[in-house]
């Protein structure tokens, strides 16, 4: 493809993949109806799809008939949501990402130990209500170094992060934390391929006319790339598919570069690499005849 780079890390991440992966067993194993507990990723195109099999979206147990089939969301739910399923007698198929129940397993654990923990990431964001569920919802969530200073002492502190923050607002806030708590006790939760697709990302945004990222506009991890990229490139586009690509943007000899995050299906970024070379293509042989 001339003068584009598609990111190599670009798609479906491990979590999502495994989930997506889990669903679709679950489709074919069972005649029951399917329910996943809120959006089983977040991507529009793909659920979409999935309602078109039958499958149905809930925001928790007491939604189901006993027995039914219900599927753990990729980002995970609170304890409280297991116990609800468990005694509804639902089939659970838990498709949660193996680094979101990591982070559970530490919140849990030190809560248990009477820590107050800290969670470093979006109060609104289904991880990380889902990993305070763990701690019996008594969790400070923070975004900023300005509400480390609004902190009281604790005692003793646990703090972890959303697993798709930008590592360098992570790095940030831990050393506001550290100046102000020396004896918290750190876990870096952010997923190793959350960090490597911002990298490429930044690498890419560095050597490019402009960037286009892909991802639904719910998608965390798809606004951070877009963030990321913007620090580099001053004609980031972020979109959810090819439909929103439109030649306009592109002037003659432009290199550009594709991202896009861990919640976008092979088939949307295939359909708009294929879009971004057909409209270069469309350009240039328009401009030829002038």
């Amino acid at each position: 493809m001339d003068k584009t780079i598609l990111a190599k890390t670009a798609g479906f991440c491990f979590g999502v993949d495994r989930a997506i992966k889990k669903l679709d067993q679950a489709i074919e194993e069972h005649a029951r109806p399917v329910f996943t507990i809120g959006p089983i990723i977040h991507n529009k195109n793909v659920i979409e799809r999935y309602e078109h099999q039958g499958v149905r979206i809930i925001d928790g147990a007491q939604q189901l008939d006993s027995g039914a089939v219900a599927v753990i969301r990729s980002h995970g739910v609170g304890k409280d949501c297991y116990d609800a399923l468990e005694k509804k007698g639902a089939l659970t198929v838990d498709a949660t990402c193996p680094y979101v129940k990591k982070v559970q397993q530490i919140v849990r654990r030190h809560h248990e130990q009477g820590y107050q923990i800290l969670i470093i990431g979006d109060e609104n964001h289904p991880e990380v209500i889902g990993v305070n569920g763990w701690c019996d919802n008594q969790a400070k969530i923070i975004n900023s170094k300005k509400d480390v200073l609004n902190l009281q002492n604790y005692g003793r502190i646990c703090v972890v992060a959303q697993t798709t923050i930008i590592e360098a607002t992570f790095q940030e806030i831990i050393k506001a934390i550290e100046e102000k708590f020396p004896e918290a006790v750190v876990f870096n939760t952010i997923c190793s391929a959350t960090e490597e697709r911002q990298n490429e990302a930044a690498q890419i945004a560095q050597t490019v006319d402009m960037m286009i990222v892909i991802g639904d506009k719910k998608s965390s991890n798809t606004k951070k790339l877009a963030e990321i990229c913007r620090l580099y490139n001053e004609k980031v586009y972020q979109i959810e598919s090819a439909a929103e690509i439109e030649g306009a943007i592109f002037s003659e000899g432009d290199k550009v570069g594709i991202t896009a995050g861990a919640s976008t299906p092979a088939w949307i970024i295939k359909e708009v690499a294929e879009k971004v070379w057909k409209s270069k293509q469309t350009f240039k042989n328009s401009t030829k005849k002038h």
